[in-house]
């Protein structure tokens, strides 16, 4: 028996094929978000990813104190994955990897941008022109 998976109003569940017909919209924001913040990364590293542009702009080019933002993801609740506070080094380790992640993510977007414009035939380059001197001129020279 498969177990339902109950995501706010709409329930689905493999015995139910039109499960999401009530809402569809509503299950599938539902179900990405889900994804989305897996339990794989802990509630700062989601906190982090969410608001990393509005991080940046706040620092403006300058490093991040970590000790004091430790304190402040404290008071905000935000945990490592095993449920405790950070520290400056797990909070800076999760940092720098939620930057790789947004950079994959945007890297990710662009290329599928490009390949989504309308592709463009490759015309051979043009022939070379010659300048008139060597038009006249033949190969014994």
């Amino acid at each position: 028996m498969i177990p339902a998976l109950h995501l706010g109003s709409v329930r689905t569940d493999a015995r139910y094929p039109g499960a999401m017909r009530k809402n569809p919209r509503r299950g599938l924001k539902a179900i990405l978000e889900l994804i989305r913040h897996s339990p794989e990364h802990s509630s700062l590293h989601h906190f982090l990813h969410d608001h990393h542009d509005a991080i940046l702009a706040a620092l403006g080019g300058r490093r991040v104190g970590w000790k004091g933002a430790c304190a402040a993801f404290a008071k905000a609740g935000l945990t490592d994955r095993t449920g405790k506070p950070a520290t400056p080094v797990t909070a800076r380790q999760t940092w720098l990897r939620v930057r790789r992640h947004v950079a994959k993510e945007r890297a990710w977007e662009a290329k599928a941008r490009l390949e989504a414009l309308p592709q463009v035939a490759h015309l051979p380059p043009p022939a070379p022109k010659l300048a008139p001197a060597q038009r006249g001129a033949s190969a014994d020279g």
